[in-house]
Parts: structure tokens; C-alpha cells; sequence
């Protein structure tokens, strides 16, 4: 009773800065002026497939179901709907008319490329209804679009959760 399975599909927009070291460049484009930054902005479904066990369950003495303590890991599978990336080029360079501004692509799905790793608290309201709060990471296993980018997201969940 103490082990869960929880899957679901969230929307995500994931927006960063990054240098160019940070990316995986096409071995096709020899550019003579390598941007000295890019801004990235990702829209995509967040797939996961975790694992939660609830690690401590203080009794409660109004009745209701005991809270919870849990940790939880698993993966995230991506896929990117859309991303833009806006090259910011050294203001004393010299840009020629078809150097690249921005790139905008779609470059599909990236399958268990992330770990994810939570710990959080639930509190029963009723029998059936709780809220939770759920701090959380998902470290990068792959890279992911078009640059193959390492993204690391952190932040918490906080939910109702009904049992049927």
C-alpha cells in the first residue's frame, strides 16, 4: 500500500539562455561568426512515468486517511511541438546579410531522456480528496531539440488529488 505508479501529460515551456558551447552544432554549418549567446524557448509535452513510495504515514485522529511523506523517481519522454532559438551575436562583430538571426524547428519526440526525482508531502481534506506539494528535478540523460541542449528543470507540484 506504501508503492504507486503515476503517469500523466503536462504542457511545458521551457525558456533559457545558453552559450554555444553549451550546444550541439551541425557539423554542416561553418559559420565565421559564432553567436555569443542563444536564447532558447521549447514548447513541449512533459510524459512521465514514476515511481512513489510513500515513506512515512503519521496517524491522524480526526478520522481521516493518514498523511504522507513520499519520495519518488522515474523518467520524462519530450516532445518538442516547437522551438525557437535567437542567436545574439558580439556587437563588434561583422554579420553578413545570411548569417542566421533565429532557427525555428520541430524536431519531435525524445524518449526517457530525463530522470526525474521528487519528494513531497499529502494531507487528507476528506476520504476521497488531498493536496499534495512536490518538489522536484529532472536531470538531463540525453540532450534534447534540435541542438541536443542538456535541459535541467526544477520545481514543485503543488495538486489536488482525488481517490476514486
Amino acid at each position: 500500500s506504501r508503492w504507486s505508479v503515476q503517469a500523466g501529460v503536462l504542457q511545458s515551456t521551457k525558456v533559457y539562455k545558453a552559450l554555444p558551447s553549451d550546444y550541439e552544432w551541425p557539423k554542416s554549418w561553418n559559420w565565421k561568426t559564432m553567436p555569443e549567446s542563444v536564447n532558447g524557448r521549447c514548447n513541449m509535452l512533459d510524459i512521465p512515468i514514476n515511481l512513489r513510495y510513500d515513506v512515512a504515514l503519521p496517524p491522524q485522529s480526526n478520522g481521516l486517511p493518514s498523511s504522507r511523506w513520499f519520495v519518488g523517481g522515474g523518467v520524462t519522454t519530450y516532445i518538442m511541438k516547437q522551438e525557437k532559438y535567437v542567436y545574439k551575436y558580439p556587437a563588434t562583430a561583422y554579420i553578413n546579410p545570411t548569417t542566421p538571426r533565429e532557427l525555428n524547428k520541430r524536431t519531435g519526440m525524445y524518449g526517457f531522456s530525463h530522470l526525474n526525482l521528487s519528494a513531497g508531502y499529502e494531507r487528507a481534506l476528506s476520504r476521497r480528496l488531498s493536496w499534495q506539494v512536490e518538489p522536484f528535478a529532472k536531470v538531463p540523460l540525453k540532450g534534447v531539440g534540435f541542438f541536443k541542449v542538456n535541459l535541467l528543470s526544477t520545481g514543485a507540484f503543488f495538486s489536488l488529488r482525488y481517490k476514486l
